[in-house]
């Protein structure tokens, strides 16, 4: 099973990882806002711990899948206070959350099919955060009273 489930996730990777070298050119920028406003600043530091997550699973680093998984997860309290206010944002961290707290608890267990399968839900989690984001900043907005 383990097997399985780790070639799943690499093929998966070289498939989409593939895809994305060779539109690399018609590749649309990923946001416009200025790369310093601290959500970018955060998004990359997620982006790196990800990467780091991801690299760990394929070595099999359970410790090093525990560390970057509780950066992420302190991350996110973090997050969790910048956007008090924000309904949507703040359901989509708590979709985050869950799937990262599986992941510690998966590594503590020293399980990496667990880690394997809370990193892939993780992955989802923030795709579905990225696409509701989205869809909230191209919804029309009522016009301003005169």
């Amino acid at each position: 099973m383990k097997k399985i489930l780790l070639a799943a996730t690499v093929l998966g990777a070289l498939l989409l990882g593939g895809k994305a070298i060779c539109e690399e050119e018609k590749a649309p920028p990923v946001s416009t806002a200025p790369a310093d406003q601290p959500h970018n600043v955060w998004m990359k530091m997620k982006l790196k711990y990800g990467q780091n997550i991801y690299t760990s699973i394929a070595q099999a680093d359970i410790e090093a899948i525990s560390l970057d998984a509780k950066r992420l997860k302190a991350l996110n309290w973090f997050e969790g206070i910048a956007h008090g206010k924000d309904e949507v944002y703040q359901e989509q961290l708590q979709v985050f959350q869950l799937a990262t707290d599986k992941l510690i608890a998966s590594a503590e267990k020293k399980n990496l099919d667990g880690c394997t399968l809370a990193f892939m839900q993780m992955t989802f989690s923030c795709t579905a955060c990225h696409q509701r984001m989205r869809d909230a900043s191209q919804a029309p907005r009522p016009p301003k009273a005169p």
